[in-house]
């Protein structure tokens, strides 16, 4: 008979913080079999907890907040979709209760723990101090209730734990890397060259350039021309392209993307930005939603008549661009996410970083 035995007493936290208690009478003697089979199951018992840890993807626009996400580790995403309508303009309403708001939503889904959150967002983010400088969606849709700057990192440590990883990016800039180096172009292909001009035409229009320097890329946001940018060939407030896409004259969306109009649009946001900027780029990628179909011939027919309207403020255009567009809505949004999230990896990584697109 054995003379005694010692009593211990595991106690592990799950993520609801209820204490799991697990009693293991333990003898004087250990042998192999027993210690064997004890490390098997916290081995086992963590693998699980991390398995069930999951990354989620934002992008927030004027209209709706798009998502993926899926198990940490995985590279492809569990569910892409999108949040619209009121339920959009509730989880953004209230400053302060963003983060619970998600949680709450996710969770209603299944999804119990979140650990990595990149969002990207409409508006000017600093992206070194990781707050939202301004936002107009975010004014409207609050009825001015935040406080610029403003940060959201204190409520997302607060709601999914101090080990989670949270990261902001503006949308144009996700746009960018989502768009030439994870997309079905994608840097590593022989037809995209840097540098790289990203034309995001979403709910509004904004522009990045992505070039190499030394062993990473770096991405220039140019979020200080977007007001000047808007207002490009028309003084309605919107741009020429979304004002060609609106263009009751033509019966069918199809028809509006194909034609001259949207083309001389997007031709005048090229001329405007080969006259402002330095980068002049080998490859052009349209993003957003407004991109989707485009007509790259009316687009270099459009370039053109710019070009020649004024050639000596218009010298720096490239002669033949290569110009791309998304295949389909469901691509372009989930270049989008992509962006993001290779954002938050690249960024902690130092692979990538985020500049302000000079003059």
């Amino acid at each position: 008979m054995l003379e005694h035995s010692i009593f211990i007493l595991f106690v592990l936290i799950d993520e609801h913080g209820v204490k799991k208690q697990i009693f293991i009478n333990n003898y004087e003697r250990f042998n192999m079999k027993f210690i064997f089979y004890s490390l098997f199951f916290f081995m086992a018992y963590f693998a699980q907890a991390k398995a069930n840890t999951y990354e989620l993807s934002l992008d927030v626009g004027g209209t709706s907040t798009k998502f993926a996400y899926r198990m940490h580790g995985e590279e492809q995403w569990e569910e892409i979709g999108s949040i619209a309508g009121n339920d959009h303009a509730d989880l953004f309403c209230e400053p302060e209760l963003v983060a619970q708001k998600l949680k709450t939503y996710f969770k209603n889904r299944g999804i119990e723990e979140i650990k990595n959150i990149a969002m990207s967002m409409t508006g000017i983010v600093d992206h070194d101090s990781q707050v939202v400088v301004n936002s107009n969606f975010l004014r409207k849709i609050s009825k001015n209730r935040y406080k610029f700057p403003f940060s959201f990192i204190p409520q997302m440590t607060r709601v999914f734990g101090n080990d989670s990883n949270f990261k902001i990016l503006n949308d144009s800039i996700a746009s960018a890397i989502g768009n030439a180096l994870v997309g079905e172009y994608g840097l590593s292909s022989d037809i995209v060259k840097t540098p790289v001009l990203v034309i995001t035409l979403g709910t509004g229009v904004a522009i990045s350039v992505i070039d190499e320097e030394s062993d990473k890329y770096v991405v220039f946001g140019a979020e200080s021309w977007i007001p000047r940018l808007e207002r490009i060939g028309t003084d309605k407030g919107k741009s020429l392209v979304h004002v060609a896409l609106s263009n009751t004259q033509l019966k069918s969306l199809d028809q509006r993307r194909k034609s001259l109009r949207v083309g001389r649009g997007i031709g005048s946001i090229l001329s405007k930005y080969f006259k402002t900027f330095v980068f002049q780029p080998h490859t052009i990628i349209l993003g957003g939603g407004n991109s989707v179909g485009l007509d790259t011939s009316a687009i270099f027919e459009g370039l053109a008549i710019f070009k020649n309207s004024n050639s000596d403020k218009n010298k720096n255009i490239s002669d033949s661009p290569n110009i791309m567009v998304p295949a389909s809505y469901k691509q372009q949004s989930e270049n989008q996410l992509n962006g993001a999230m290779r954002y938050l990896y690249d960024t902690q990584s130092e692979q990538i970083d985020v500049k302000i697109l000079r003059h």
